[in-house]
């Protein structure tokens, strides 16, 4: 079981696939429709998977999104889900604050917009 993501040890399980199966940063990312440096990041350990991405990049590479979240080829295939799942639940965690983040500045600026207009309205 994997309590913690290494990026780095992803990010060069990443590379060593990518290369086996003689795709460049640039082929992998059209594939997943990405820009090249964004696995470039990924494979430096500067960046993780987001979570919409890993099956995908599991299926190009030809591995499990598990053996991509350890950064290692598994060979107990009786791997326990649980890096899998809380990878996503970090990752929800992340996606939910930013939301919410939006929805304040969103509601805050309408709040601003709202009583300019009514201080024109009262100035006229």
């Amino acid at each position: 079981m994997v309590k913690n993501i290494d990026l780095q040890k992803m990010g060069n399980y990443i590379k060593e696939l990518r290369e086996q199966r003689k795709l460049s940063q640039k082929d992998l990312a059209d594939k997943l429709k990405l820009d090249n440096r964004t696995i470039s990041k990924w494979e430096r350990g500067t960046s993780a998977v987001d979570i919409t991405y890993l099956v995908q990049l599991a299926d190009i590479l030809k591995t499990t999104p598990e053996e991509l979240l350890i950064g290692a080829k598994v060979s107990n295939k009786s791997i326990k889900h649980s890096s899998l799942i809380d990878y996503i639940k970090k990752e929800k965690k992340k996606t939910i604050i930013a939301v919410i983040i939006i929805i304040l500045v969103m509601a805050i600026s309408s709040c601003l917009v709202i009583n300019k207009i009514k201080k024109d309205n009262n100035t006229e």
